[in-house]
């Protein structure tokens, strides 16, 4: 079935752009899956071809996960979507959404909250771009909703309650306290302020910590979890995935990151985690080449998993004081 980018306009209308030339015309169709028909609600999350956790925040403006391929590219443009606003460490697809007519907005935040730059930023790509306008981050879940909540609380489009209603729609974590904290604390923004944003860049300068937590994000959270579900074998969907591979990778990528001095700078204690992590993952990559029982594996895994974990809480979670 074809979708004209017009399909959800009578309920999420366009934000005029004030001053932003229109994207470039699609250089293909733009088709959907039958199951764009089945509209973005604010009580539950829905999933498309290639988009996972779709929650409508307000009128006009989406978040979730990141688009999966073309395949996510061309559900965002069925669903009528003009700009896509990504809160993630990694690089995003410009050229691909740009290929679908769609304009690509980088603006990275961590988990511990949403930095009043940051949140002026993102509220300003919403006010101020063609919309409907789609906020993603990795998985769709916590980074995307604090950012779509508080700049929608400071757009006048929702009110606190109502933000912190639509981030347990999304499922964001509790644990993440930074990013609650965003949106209960948000308040409506100067229109001058959010006038005056004049930058949007596509490809945001992000730290060679923030890179590095994208790729290990990526491989653990992706790949190694789609192995664990198929009892540690090569998954069917994704026939190129070896596990072992992948573990080796993830250890690499942690000694990597553990050599950083940006990270060396968060002190003993990050590196002590760092290191706790790259041990399990070599030893996972060890045992699963030599075929080991599911038992050890599991152990290895959640060992990683604990150290990660704790990492988190420890240094990347909670909300920083502001000057």
């Amino acid at each position: 079935m074809k979708f004209r980018s017009t399909l959800l306009l009578s309920v999420l209308p366009t934000l005029v752009a004030c001053h932003q030339a229109p994207p470039k015309e699609p250089t293909q169709p733009r088709e959907a899956a039958a199951a764009v028909a089945a509209q973005p609600q604010p009580t539950r999350p829905t999933d498309y071809p290639g988009l996972h956790n779709v929650v409508l925040y307000a009128p006009g403006v989406l978040a979730g996960s990141m688009p999966e391929g073309e395949a996510g590219l061309e559900t965002l443009a069925g669903l009528g979507v003009k700009t896509i606003l990504s809160v993630d460490g990694g690089a995003p697809d410009v050229d691909g959404a740009r290929a679908k007519g769609l304009r690509y907005v980088h603006v990275p935040i961590g988990y511990d909250g949403v930095p009043e730059d940051k949140a002026l930023a993102i509220a300003a790509a919403i006010q101020n771009l063609p919309g409907p306008v789609y906020v993603h981050c990795h998985h769709g879940k916590h980074r995307s909703s604090g950012a779509a909540a508080t700049a929608c609380v400071m757009l006048g489009k929702l009110s606190n309650e109502d933000a912190v209603a639509r981030m347990n729609t999304s499922s964001a974590s509790a644990e993440y306290e930074g990013l609650f904290a965003a949106a209960r604390s948000a308040k409506a923004a100067d229109p001058a302020a959010i006038a005056a944003v004049r930058d949007f860049p596509e490809r945001a300068k992000v730290s060679g910590l923030v890179d590095a937590m994208a790729a290990i994000d990526e491989v653990f959270n992706d790949n190694l979890k789609a192995a664990r579900r198929a009892n540690w074998a090569v998954p069917k969907e994704h026939p190129d995935l070896v596990p072992a591979k992948e573990a080796a990778q993830l250890a690499d990528l942690l000694a990597q990151l553990r050599e950083d001095a940006e990270a060396r700078a968060q002190g003993p204690r990050f590196v002590q985690l760092l290191e706790a992590s790259e041990g399990a993952a070599r030893t996972l990559a060890t045992d699963l080449r030599a075929g080991a029982a599911q038992e050890r594996l599991e152990a290895h895994y959640k060992a990683i998993n604990d150290s990660c974990k704790k990492c988190h809480q420890e240094f990347r979670d909670r909300p920083k004081p502001r000057n």
